[in-house]
């Protein structure tokens, strides 16, 4: 991830936003191993 130094130190907003998106792909994939394992084991 090189975006960080693309972008310009001040603004926050980006930055907060790349962070948001970034971790809301984490949250869904995480969400949907963890349903695929609960489906499996039930």
């Amino acid at each position: 991830m090189l975006w960080g130094t693309m972008l310009p130190v001040g603004n926050w907003r980006a930055t907060l936003g790349l962070s948001v998106v970034v971790a809301g792909l984490i949250a869904v994939d995480a969400y949907q191993t963890w349903r695929t394992h609960l489906t499996i084991t039930d």
